[in-house]
């Protein structure tokens, strides 16, 4: 029975992980836990990862911070949020994947702006957005998902 084992185990695990090469896992760049008891996670692909441009924390990034604004004023407002809510924070991170800036390695670190804005709906909410260099706004994944803005709320 233990040869049994010491044999199928690693080769059930060998399998599995052939199996998985190459797929594109979603990779979380940001979750939070709303007062709301909502959790939201903001995945992004780790091929889009791989394909992004870079940027070598020299100069402007590719995606200016004003620009960036625009595009997720246009998304809290199209989930429901106010047209007068306003920006309170931006915050340019990175999702360090091991290697250094300006690195060609697919693991180079993974920059994107993560924008909060106040006064989304009543009672002084705020919403978060999480906007890429490439431009596109990352929808995050709700637990529970209610359908409703207050998925989207911090």
């Amino acid at each position: 029975m233990k040869i049994f084992r010491l044999i199928i185990c690693p080769t059930l695990l060998i399998f599995t992980l052939v199996a998985y090469a190459g797929e594109n896992f979603p990779f979380p760049i940001w979750g939070r836990v709303s007062g709301y008891g909502i959790t939201n996670t903001w995945f992004v692909a780790s091929s889009r990862m791989e394909k992004a441009a870079g940027w070598d924390e020299k100069g402007e990034p590719p995606l200016p911070v004003g620009k960036a604004v625009s595009l997720a004023k246009a998304w809290v407002i199209s989930k429901g949020g106010s047209t007068n809510s306003y920006v309170e924070t931006v915050e340019f991170r990175s999702a360090d994947r091991g290697a250094p800036p300006g690195s060609s390695s697919k693991f180079r670190p993974f920059w994107f702006y993560k924008i909060k804005f106040y006064q989304v709906a009543q009672f002084g909410s705020s919403m978060t957005c999480v906007v890429l260099l490439d431009g596109s706004v990352v929808e995050p994944e709700s637990e529970p998902h209610t359908g409703r803005i207050v998925d989207y709320l911090d």
